[in-house]
């Protein structure tokens, strides 16, 4: 297969892998899902580790985000700058529009911080793995030799960002399952876009 087919098969694998997440939710089936992993990550609950997850999950939220697509807007400045900006607003306006179709409800009674607006998928998951996702990227292409870096560290900010959700009691398994998958492809749609802009 053609190198810049790939990008196709990975698009085509994350839709279908969307497609059956939303079923298993919309049709009640994830809850076995939801609290297995709900109970296994609160099998580490402490109050210290309460106290981290609280400020960790800031890390995906829309202030911190903003503040850091801002800055990285005027060091980069031009087209790679406001591409970082675009990315961001269009990962949020899209959530926003998915979690409305959806409409799925919030865990109730578990709460260690309280969020409003609806659960499916994960805001902090989807957009954390599209903007973070698109920055590592865009370390990658500057430092080739040592690209791995800058994925790893970004592929902890992720996945810790997304398990912080779970602890606090403020999404479910599968919304985070959800926000990676959908977050993944917008971020191959998104660097496919760049590359062919050559942007990058």
């Amino acid at each position: 297969m053609k190198k810049d087919k790939w990008w196709l098969v990975g698009v085509s694998f994350l839709i279908i892998l969307f497609g059956i997440l939303t079923y298993l939710v919309i049709n009640d089936y994830a809850r076995i899902i939801d609290n297995g992993v709900y109970n296994f990550i609160h099998s580490f609950s402490s109050p210290l580790l309460d106290k981290f997850m609280k400020v960790y999950t800031q890390l995906a939220g829309p202030t911190i985000l903003f503040c850091i697509a801002l800055s990285l807007w005027y060091i980069f400045r031009k087209k790679k700058g406001i591409l970082i900006f675009i990315n961001l607003c269009l990962v949020f306006i899209l959530n926003t529009i998915v979690k409305v179709i959806i409409g799925r409800e919030r865990p109730i009674d578990i709460n260690l911080i309280t969020e409003t607006g609806y659960s499916f998928p994960s805001g902090h998951a989807m957009v954390s793995m599209a903007f973070y996702g698109y920055i590592a990227y865009m370390i990658g292409q500057k430092l080739k030799k040592k690209r791995w870096l800058s994925y790893t560290v970004c592929g902890l900010l992720i996945l810790f960002i997304g398990i912080s959700r779970v602890y606090l009691g403020v999404h479910f398994a599968t919304d985070i399952l959800a926000g990676w998958t959908a977050g993944l492809l917008f971020l191959i749609c998104f660097i496919k876009f760049s590359q062919n802009k050559r942007i990058n």
